[in-house]
């Protein structure tokens, strides 16, 4: 009876762990993707913001030298 408890135990203690390790897994790998795509997207938008900022900039300047030859 004690040998069958102790593999009892032991088979839950077994399955126990291993259910830990995948979720673990999962949560470092799901981790690892969105701090990879967050990089991206701040490499993707940082030239594209400035990119704008120099577009506003040279529309004003446009718009000055509009309104001096007037």
């Amino acid at each position: 009876m004690r040998y069958i408890l102790i593999c009892v135990l032991s088979c839950l203690m077994l399955y126990g762990c291993s259910q830990d390790e995948e979720e673990k897994g999962e949560s470092s790998i799901d981790r690892a993707t969105k701090e990879v795509a967050d990089k991206i997207v701040t490499q993707i938008k940082t030239p594209l913001e400035k990119a704008e900022a120099v577009k506003e900039l040279e529309e004003q300047r446009t718009d000055r030298l509009e309104e001096q030859v007037q």
